[in-house]
């Protein structure tokens, strides 16, 4: 066994190559809103939830109330939306589930993305026994790179941080991580040009994970 007991992961990029979709449904979203976002970047989204980014999206146009009906009106669109989970799990996601299970890591999920999405994922792989913790960017107040979620995670896994290996991929989700003081590998982003230098170490892909978890 290694030095570490628990294994957490991020879902989108790192279980799912989801990111081009929820980029897209942004996008059409914004397009039919007539939101100008010329001042933002995909970056700016990848390991957060937009819950907490109306004021860096809307701007000069920002106001409470606006805020509660986009988030409101983002969150309806979104749900209605499907995303083609067996054309886009990453290589290797249920060999490494396995593996951890074999092997009586604990595992959990902790992303930025809504429940609803986190259900869906679980529910189409039937990967429920797999994970002793999953939360969702709906159980925080706060999103990454704000620690609380990786927080919440270590808290429900009734661990320490030093016990707990992050497997994450974006910059927000990385700083989440190394602010909540757990290791962290990210799997190399090769769409996003998203900053890793602050990952402890960088995989090529998910299923290196067993590979140097044996190595320990």
């Amino acid at each position: 066994m290694s030095k570490y007991k628990a294994v957490i992961f991020d879902m989108d990029g790192v279980l799912i190559n989801s990111e081009i979709y929820y980029a897209n449904y942004r996008k059409d979203f914004f397009k039919m809103k007539k939101i100008d976002t010329r001042h933002l970047n995909d970056s700016d989204f990848i390991g957060a939830n937009i819950k907490n980014l109306w004021k860096k999206i809307l701007q000069n146009e920002y106001s409470p109330s606006k805020e509660e009906l986009l988030q409101s009106e983002y969150t309806i669109y979104k749900s209605s939306k499907k995303i083609p989970y067996g054309e886009i799990i990453s290589n290797g996601v249920g060999e490494v589930l396995e593996y951890l299970k074999k092997k009586e890591y604990k595992v959990a999920l902790a992303t930025s993305s809504s429940r609803l999405y986190i259900n869906r994922f679980i529910d189409y792989f039937d990967y429920k026994d797999y994970f002793d913790v999953l939360l969702s960017g709906d159980d925080c107040k706060n999103s990454k790179p704000n620690p609380e979620l990786y927080l919440l995670a270590i808290d429900n896994l009734k661990l320490s941080a030093t016990d707990c290996l992050v497997i994450e991929d974006s910059e927000n989700g990385i700083l989440a991580a190394k602010r909540a003081k757990c290791t962290v590998w990210a799997v190399k982003d090769n769409k996003f040009k998203m900053n890793q230098e602050y990952a402890d170490d960088i995989v090529p892909n998910i299923a290196e994970i067993i590979k140097k978890l044996e190595d320990l």
